[in-house]
C-alpha cells in the first residue's frame, strides 16, 4: 500500500492532538475555500467558493447579492452572505446545484494546472471533503456522508487521467504482476515524457501479446544517466539481484540515445 502525506510535517499528523498547525495540508487545492481563482461568466472570482455562492443569485430577482458576494473580502465572506440571503436565491438551487458544482470544478481544473497536478497525484484513492459539518457535500460529523464533491473529484480525475501502452518481456511482466518488481526504467524519449504522476500504463506481455496488465504511475524520476539512475534507486530494488549498480549491463538502449534523451524510473503500483 501506497501512504500518502496528508500532513507536510509528518511529525504534526503524528502529534496532531498536541498543536495546532495551519500550514495547508498536501491536497488543500481541491478545497472550495483555497485561493484559486476561477473564471466564470465573464467575472473572476477569487475561490470557487465565491463562484459557487455567487451563482445562486446571478439569475435570481436579487443579483445585487452576487455582486456583494463578488465585492466579498474572503470566501467565508461570500459564504455567509449567500446564508444570510438563502430565501432570495433562485428556486431552483437545490435541483442545479451539483451540476453548477461540477462546471465550476471543470474551470477550476482548466484555468489551474497545478490544481489538475495535484489531483493525479491522489492516484486510485478516494477523495473525501472531510467535514464534520457537511454530510452533503462532505462525509459529515459520522463519516457515513454522500461527499458529492469528493466523488466529482474523482469523476473528473478520471477524465483528465491518460493511458499509455507500453510492451515487456515476459520476465518484467510476470514481476510487475507479482507485485515484486515496483520500478520500471525506461529512456526518457518522447514518448516517456508524456508521462505524469497519477497516469496509467497498460504493460502488454512479449512475444504473444496476449496478456495484459494495469498499473499507476505513483512517482517519477529523472536521470542523466543509466548508472546515476541504478545508483538512486539500487536499495529500494536491485540490491536484490545485484551486489553493485555499475554490475548491471544495459542491454536496451545505446550511449547516443541515453545522451540525448536521459532515462526515467517510472514507480508503479498494480491496479
Amino acid at each position: 500500500m501506497i501512504t500518502l502525506n496528508q500532513y507536510r510535517d509528518k511529525w504534526l499528523g503524528e502529534k496532531f492532538d498536541e498543536v495546532i498547525g495551519f500550514y495547508p495540508r498536501e491536497f488543500y487545492c481541491l478545497d472550495n475555500f483555497s485561493s484559486f481563482k476561477v473564471k466564470h461568466r465573464h467575472y473572476l472570482y477569487s475561490s470557487l467558493e465565491e463562484a459557487y455562492q455567487a451563482n445562486k443569485f446571478l439569475d435570481s430577482a436579487h443579483p445585487e447579492i452576487a455582486e456583494m458576494i463578488k465585492q466579498s473580502s474572503s470566501a467565508h465572506e461570500a459564504q455567509k452572505i449567500a446564508f444570510a440571503n438563502r430565501d432570495k436565491q433562485v428556486s431552483d438551487w437545490d435541483e442545479i446545484k451539483l451540476a453548477m458544482m461540477e462546471v465550476l470544478l471543470r474551470f477550476k481544473l482548466e484555468q489551474n494546472p497545478y490544481v489538475a497536478k495535484k489531483l493525479l497525484e491522489t492516484l486510485d484513492y478516494q477523495i473525501v471533503e472531510d467535514s464534520p459539518k457537511d454530510s452533503y457535500w462532505g462525509w459529515g460529523e459520522n463519516r457515513d456522508g454522500q461527499n458529492m464533491l469528493g466523488t466529482l473529484w474523482m469523476k473528473l480525475r478520471e477524465e483528465i487521467r491518460k493511458n499509455h501502452h507500453m510492451h515487456l518481456n515476459t520476465k518484467p511482466f510476470e514481476m510487475i504482476s507479482s507485485g515484486e518488481k515496483q520500478i520500471e526504467y525506461r529512456l526518457n524519449d518522447e514518448k516517456r515524457q508524456q508521462l505524469r504522476v497519477g497516469d496509467t500504463i497498460s504493460f502488454t506481455k512479449l512475444p504473444d501479446k496476449n496478456e495484459s496488465l494495469d498499473v499507476i504511475i505513483t512517482d517519477l524520476q529523472k536521470y542523466r544517466t543509466l548508472l546515476e539512475m541504478y545508483e538512486a534507486t539500487f536499495n529500494q530494488y536491485l540490491c536484490k539481484y545485484y551486489k553493485r549498480p555499475d554490475e548491471i549491463i544495459n542491454t536496451h538502449y545505446t550511449d547516443e540515445e541515453v545522451e540525448q534523451h536521459g532515462c526515467l524510473a517510472i514507480r508503479i503500483k498494480k491496479l
